[in-house]
């Protein structure tokens, strides 16, 4: 079973092959049987700092995520075991590899390998509980 991730979550993401960093929070806002997730915070790059923002639905199911853009598109499907899912999600062009790891009940690890004739990066964020 998933852990309850309602609530306020700090984020710290690397972008290798962008060299780029993200440091911000986010919040995991109830909608019935879904998470809304919201995301703020800013993007560090080589030449500017930005502010950034992303959000998402997530829809838990036992020991499955199912992860929504926020117009309702799929994006990803995550199913558990031992606190490790994986999946992979074609958006054409672009291949995007997903590995989440639930370390505990207040932190998690989000890691993508992003490739194809558009981008070609490996993002890693870390999620820790604040509230």
């Amino acid at each position: 079973m998933l852990p309850d991730l309602s609530g306020t979550w700090k984020v710290a993401r690397r972008i290798i092959g962008e060299n780029a960093r993200f440091t911000g929070t986010l919040t995991f806002t109830p909608k019935g049987d879904d998470l809304i997730y919201k995301e703020q915070g800013t993007m560090r790059l080589p030449a500017a700092q930005l502010d950034a923002y992303r959000s998402y639905i997530y829809r838990p199911k036992g020991d499955a995520l199912e992860i929504l853009y926020d117009d309702g598109r799929p994006f990803l499907n995550l199913v558990f075991k031992d606190g490790v899912a994986t999946d992979i999600h074609q958006r054409d062009p672009d291949v995007y590899r997903a590995t989440f790891k639930i370390k505990h009940a207040n932190e998690l690890i989000c890691a993508y390998a992003v490739t194809g004739p558009r981008k070609n990066y490996f993002s890693v964020s870390r999620l820790t509980r604040t509230i």
